[in-house]
């Protein structure tokens, strides 16, 4: 049993569940009435926790779609053109997509986020990689405290276990942590791409 709150049309749903570990159904029905399946992935928010979120659902670097507003920090690139149409790293259909060209020197992204008033801080986003990845590609999830930057999640030419990876990042909170997404190699051949989404930053408020 769950109740809808505020309108149910866009791309974000506020769904109260009366019950813990409820399960939701999500019924379709294309415009000539027959029923439909879908299978997605659906990123559950606690909001009694605090969260920033960016969903890639606007073509900006500077969403904010959490409970802490995140619209004056944007995600940075490094070593590409910093524009979110083009270049080896885009937003395209709604996921962020992150490649590289040969030669090319490490590619990333990062965005800041103060975690100064948050406690038990995750990271959490949905993770996928082309069926074309090959060994020596390697991409890297990093984290920065304020004094250095640490290593948490790397994948050569694997794909991740699940397509969800969750971090607790609470020894790195601070008011100038920074979550980044680096191609440190490869990912330059043909269709070698990552694309991420949801990317959710959550902790108790």
């Amino acid at each position: 049993d769950a109740v809808i709150i505020g309108a149910n049309t866009g791309a974000i749903c506020v769904i109260d569940f009366f019950i813990e570990n409820s399960t939701l159904q999500l019924i379709l029905n294309n415009n000539v009435g027959c029923p439909d399946t879908l299978y997605q992935y659906v990123e559950m928010l606690n909001l009694a926790q605090c969260n920033y979120y960016d969903n890639f659902d606007q073509v900006s670097y500077n969403n904010s779609h959490g409970t802490q507003d995140w619209s004056s920090e944007s995600w940075l690139e490094y070593n590409d053109n910093n524009d979110f149409s083009s270049g080896d790293i885009r937003l395209n259909g709604r996921k962020l997509r992150l490649q590289n060209s040969p030669g090319a020197p490490t590619v990333y992204i990062e965005r800041n986020v103060n975690l100064l008033n948050i406690d038990n801080a995750r990271l959490s986003f949905d993770f996928r990689t082309s069926n074309w990845v090959e060994s020596g590609d390697i991409f890297e999830v990093e984290i920065y405290d304020g004094n250095s930057w640490s290593t948490l999640y790397s994948l050569n030419g694997q794909r991740p276990n699940g397509f969800f990876p969750d971090f607790d990042i609470s020894a790195y909170a601070n008011a100038d942590t920074r979550i980044r997404f680096s191609v440190t190699n490869g990912y330059t051949g043909f269709r070698e791409r990552i694309r991420i989404d949801d990317v959710a930053i959550y902790g108790d408020c």
